[in-house]
């Protein structure tokens, strides 16, 4: 039978006494075969590894023939260490029997409806790399949507610009106020949630003043787009 393990000899099926070979046979005997599966866990990158001394969890289990149970407990559960296995910047999806993590994860025999072993494997970690939230505040410009980015990969810069009545954007900032730091999209890595700023100028406008050949000359007024523009008095004669 393939995938399958050979533990020892033992002198009943009970298992409980393994035969000794140096016992002078005497009479007819017989000795019996014990058979196993063996599951081993890969935590794949993760630390601590399992099985290394001192932590004595997440050993490989086996699943004995004679048994009725197919399954396998939590390499974490009672008896064992309760340490869990981790790895900087990722998070632990579960265990599964391919390194990609395709399918279903192993279900384990404390969780309803028990993964069943059908021979050896090893069972491993598949991991999720954490992922932070790069939230874009407008400041009263039109609505920038959030960005779900991988821990150390890159945020991408909002395609088009955001728009705001009478302003004119100049850029996404580290600080809500100052401009001294534009955020570098290229080289700043994402390692934590953050929020960018946008910054705007406000736009102005010229208020010219034809006097049709009256007087007094009245010089140009600049006025903040959408605020109104002071009356500039009455003309006095015409030339």
């Amino acid at each position: 039978m393939a995938n399958v393990c050979f533990e020892n000899w033992f002198t009943s099926l009970d298992y409980t006494t393994e035969y000794d070979f140096n016992t002078p046979v005497v009479q007819d005997t017989t000795v019996y075969a014990r058979w196993y599966y063996r599951i081993d866990f890969d935590v794949v990158s993760g630390v601590p590894e399992l099985g290394v001394e001192p932590y004595y969890y997440g050993i490989p289990q086996k699943i004995y023939l004679d048994m009725v149970s197919g399954t396998v407990e939590y390499p974490y559960g009672s008896g064992q260490a309760s340490i869990y296995p981790t790895k900087e910047h990722y998070t632990l999806r579960g265990w599964y029997d391919n390194i990609l993590g395709e399918g279903n994860p192993i279900s384990f025999n404390h969780e309803a409806s028990p993964t069943l072993f059908s021979g050896s494997t090893t069972l491993y970690a598949v991991w999720d790399i954490d992922t932070y939230i790069v939230t874009f505040d407008s400041q009263g410009g039109s609505e920038v949507p959030s960005q779900t980015i991988d821990w150390n990969s890159y945020a991408i810069q909002p395609s088009p610009d955001p728009t705001r009545t009478y302003h004119t954007f100049i850029g996404w900032f580290e600080d809500p106020i100052t401009i001294n730091y534009p955020f570098q999209f290229a080289t700043t890595p994402i390692t934590d949630n953050i929020t960018i700023y946008a910054q705007w100028t406000h736009d102005t406008y010229t208020v010219t003043y034809d006097t049709l050949n009256g007087t007094p000359s009245i010089d140009s007024s600049y006025v903040l787009g959408g605020s109104g523009v002071a009356h500039p008095g009455n003309l006095t004669s015409l030339i």
